[in-house]
């Protein structure tokens, strides 16, 4: 029998991988007979510096399109687990995503039917680098790579406004109220990444504003971990802006 994770490695097979929108489609999964419940995508975004140029940090997501609700203006929630470290790929595949790894029998998925997508766009994001499908081109960690609460924070906002602006990618949802959702570190991640979208918007961000909404954090850690080190805490004197903007 295939093993869980040996599983998940090929639901990965099955996608697309740095390419454009139309490639990163998933039109199947293995352990799901017939049509997926609505559209996937899995791919990367590069959120280096200057892609093609400097060494690349490639953002790995999952993207699942609204099931009963227009895609075209559905709210787009952002998934973040924490850990730190752990993959929103349990998310996806455990939690919040139309599709569960069935526990009698890990080799099939089992319908979610309390799945977010049934109302929203949901966007799965493995965040930071090094964890899951995320990788760097830039070296080894702790040998010129080194993660932090602020360049988890940097990369994820970066993502956003490429996968969001982007020809390739996907620009039509970028009007639609964008919140950010997650449980566990997220309660760091989310607060930090929220603050940088708010600085981008209020500096005129190229080329767009992203239409940040809302935030939900489940079970959140609102303090950093001694695990990490480096880490920045929670930046709260733009709270009542990143609130402004949310209602």
């Amino acid at each position: 029998a295939m093993a869980p994770r040996a599983l998940l490695l090929a639901l990965l097979a099955a996608t697309g991988a740095n390419a454009a929108a139309p490639d990163d489609e998933v039109t199947a999964l293995p352990g799901w007979p017939g049509p997926l419940p609505s559209r996937h995508y899995s791919g990367y975004v590069d959120v280096s510096a200057e892609p093609g140029t400097t060494p690349g940090r490639f953002l790995h997501y999952w993207l699942v399109e609204a099931e009963d609700a227009d895609p075209a203006t559905a709210p787009l929630v952002l998934w973040l687990n924490g850990g730190p470290g752990c993959s929103s790929m349990e998310g996806l595949m455990s939690e919040v995503g139309p599709l569960f790894l069935d526990k009698a029998d890990p080799t099939t998925l089992r319908r979610n039917p309390h799945t977010w997508a049934r109302t929203a766009n949901v966007l799965f994001l493995e965040s930071p680098i090094g964890v899951g499908f995320s990788y760097t081109e830039e070296g080894t960690f702790g040998s010129g790579v080194h993660v932090n609460d602020t360049a988890t924070a940097v990369d994820a906002e970066v993502f956003l406004r490429r996968f969001l602006t982007a020809p390739a990618l996907f620009p039509e949802l970028r009007p639609n109220p964008l919140h950010i959702a997650g449980e566990s570190y997220a309660g760091i991640y989310i607060p930090t990444l929220a603050d940088e979208i708010v600085r981008g918007n209020d500096a005129g961000a190229t080329p767009l504003n992203l239409n940040l909404r809302g935030l939900l954090i489940g079970n959140g850690i609102p303090t950093p971990s001694p695990l990490f080190l480096g880490r920045s805490a929670p930046v709260l004197r733009r709270f009542s802006a990143v609130l402004l903007c949310c209602l």
